[in-house]
């Protein structure tokens, strides 16, 4: 519970007030992120600027304010925000994924090729790829993801590159590998 003197304090600029509130907030904050918004790292970033917020906006609170209350609205508005972004960005793909394969003439073939290509990969190989590629997944989430190292997933991505390109004698768009990935 956060005092209406430590609120004071914080409103009148005391970083070691805010470094408490900080302290006191941050896990809970970090968990009612993670309501909105499924990616733990995306929720601490939400939530360390959430902070960043209160701390620019601190002189305009007045004393009697919930700065857990206060905290919890910039959260959820920032993650709603950011769930309408990811549906924007979803949505640019896909129709610029579209405009690719219209305008491709011989994008079947070539699917049927990155289909194989991938088939050749081993399986571990081939889902660290995806979910660093279509996924969009970091190295640290893939590792976490299935237990193992970061120089491990890293690994794995390097070679199957290098396979990749190794085999695709061929310049083969990268929205191909995206088609095929969404099937």
């Amino acid at each position: 519970m956060i005092s209406d003197y430590m609120t004071k304090r914080l409103i009148k600029g005391d970083s070691n007030a805010f470094k408490a509130v900080f302290d006191t907030l941050y896990k809970d904050m970090v968990a009612y992120a993670g309501y909105f918004i499924d990616n733990q790292h995306m929720a601490e970033d939400i939530v360390q600027e959430s902070f960043i917020k209160l701390w620019d906006k601190r002189k305009t609170l007045s004393p009697a304010t919930s700065l857990k209350s206060y905290l919890h609205a910039l959260i959820k508005n920032s993650a709603l925000n950011h769930i309408e972004h990811l549906k924007v960005v979803d949505k640019y793909q896909k129709s610029l994924l579209q405009y690719e394969l219209e305008e491709n003439d011989n994008i079947e073939e070539q699917i049927e090729f990155v289909k194989d290509l991938m088939d050749k990969l081993p399986e571990k190989r081939k889902h660290i790829l995806v979910l660093n590629v279509i996924e969009s997944k970091k190295y640290t989430e893939i590792a976490e993801e299935m237990d193992i190292s970061v120089n491990t997933v890293k690994d794995h991505i390097k070679k199957a590159y290098a396979f990749l390109r190794q085999e695709a004698k061929q310049n083969i768009p990268p929205f191909i590998i995206l088609y095929f990935a969404c099937k």
